[in-house]
């Protein structure tokens, strides 16, 4: 309509958080409110502000200021909370993240990175509180706009990981061996550097002994001073990395039985839940960074994700020394698809098969549970995997693809794409 936007508003053009506000102003009605929040001071002595009580709400009509009829204004609003009250997340209008650290999030939120951009991946992908999508298409950084859903990631990522734990070997005598030398060689590069940092401060402490000596001569110059902040500054940062060796214990590691590591991964991926915190810790000690990649069928279709990630089975050791020298040996990296897949590439194995062994299309589609028409459709698939010379029927996405309605977000005139360095880096 033209409106600006006022003399004190730092955006040029209106949005629709600062309509929402605006529009939502009581004032509207002819109605105007006192003790809505209330300040507070924490425990540092920073003023805060909160939500009031609401018997502390002060109401005083003042119709003279009303733009629109109480009636009104109300079926307005309440017509469109109604509309837009499966994107919120309160639950009997109570926000369960509420005062909840932003780093305490459901897994995999904070741990997915886009393989396109390297951005990481947020909850509310298009509008979905349940879906995560790339920070970076968000801000037509990537053209990467595909979205996860949530909770299907949590449960097939803790099963992938669960049953990559299960799946490792017992230790051997050589491996036995060889984890005891990798012990010693770190336990021998501990003292080694303990060392350089003991000769590192008492040299620090010599220099400074005779700057204070120089000072109380009476000579004092910038550059001393300067020189000595750097020495005192070099100090505090040897001291810390002294007393994290320090903590590391030195002796002999005790390596537990493998079924009692797999017996540890059972207990904490059965007992948590997924949308805990608690799983999400866990989940963090074993995985730490998944990206995905954006695939498709070799026959076209919609485009999906696939991750890739290294599970480190160490981290469910609560020794350091133990999840140090077994974090290499134990890492497994793993490639899974974050999504369920079309009934044309489900069945397309099953359907192979079952033609090989002389049954007729119908026949194979009515044992597999499936229509003829997707039998015949798994079998073209087949047959276009074997034109290409591939055995996998996904291909990869290096590009958005010309012949998908989707994924226009580099044609739009505010795209730029800037990846991160470490972009496609797991």
């Amino acid at each position: 309509e033209g409106v600006p936007t006022g003399p004190y508003c730092e955006a040029e053009k209106w949005d629709g958080t600062m309509l929402g506000r605006v529009s939502r102003n009581p004032l509207l009605k002819g109605v105007r409110l006192r003790n809505k929040s209330e300040s507070w001071r924490d425990s540092r002595g920073k003023y805060r502000t909160r939500k009031a009580d609401p018997s502390m709400l002060l109401e005083r009509e003042v119709p003279h200021l009303a733009f629109f009829s109480a009636e009104y204004r109300d079926r307005i609003i309440n017509k469109v909370n109604k509309k837009n009250s499966r994107y919120s997340r309160n639950v009997n209008g109570v926000d369960p993240r509420q005062h909840m650290p932003r780093k305490r999030t459901r897994f995999p939120g904070q741990m997915l990175y886009c393989g396109i951009c390297g951005h990481m991946y947020v909850f509310g992908g298009h509008g979905q509180r349940d879906h995560l999508m790339c920070d970076g298409a968000r801000k037509h950084n990537c053209w990467n706009g595909i979205t996860v859903d949530g909770p299907l990631a949590a449960r097939l990522i803790g099963s992938a990981v669960l049953e990559t734990i299960e799946s490792l070997p017992d230790f051997d005598k050589a491996f036995l061996a060889d984890i005891n030398a990798e012990a010693n060689r770190l336990d021998a590069e501990r003292k080694k550097d303990l060392a350089q940092y003991d000769q590192r401060l008492k040299d620090i402490d010599r220099q400074l002994d005779n700057f204070v000596a120089y000072i109380g001569n009476g000579q004092v110059f910038e550059r001393i001073r300067v020189e000595m902040d750097r020495l005192e500054t070099e100090r505090r940062e040897i001291l810390v990395e002294r007393q994290r060796i320090l903590e590391t214990p030195s002796q002999r590691i005790e390596i537990p039985a493998m079924e009692e590591l797999r017996q540890a991964a059972r207990d904490s991926v059965y007992e948590l839940a997924e949308e805990s915190w608690e799983f999400c810790k866990l989940m963090r000690r074993l995985v730490a960074r998944i990206v995905v990649f954006p695939y498709r069928l070799c026959d076209g279709g919609a485009p999906v994700l696939r991750a890739k990630f290294r599970v480190h089975a160490s981290g469910l050791l609560d020794e350091p020394m133990s999840r140090a020298v077994l974090d290499r040996p134990l890492e497994q990296v793993i490639t899974l698809d974050l999504f369920n897949p079309p009934q044309r590439a489900a069945f397309r194995e099953r359907i192979m098969n079952l033609r090989r062994s002389e049954k007729s299309e119908r026949q194979a589609a009515d044992e597999c549970g499936i229509t003829t028409t997707a039998a015949q459709r798994a079998a073209a698939l087949q047959r276009r995997m074997d034109g290409l010379g591939i055995t996998d029927p996904y291909l990869p996405l290096t590009a958005p693809p010309d012949d998908y309605p989707k994924l226009r977000r580099h044609l739009h005139k505010r795209y730029h794409f800037a990846p991160l360095p470490d972009a496609g880096q797991i």
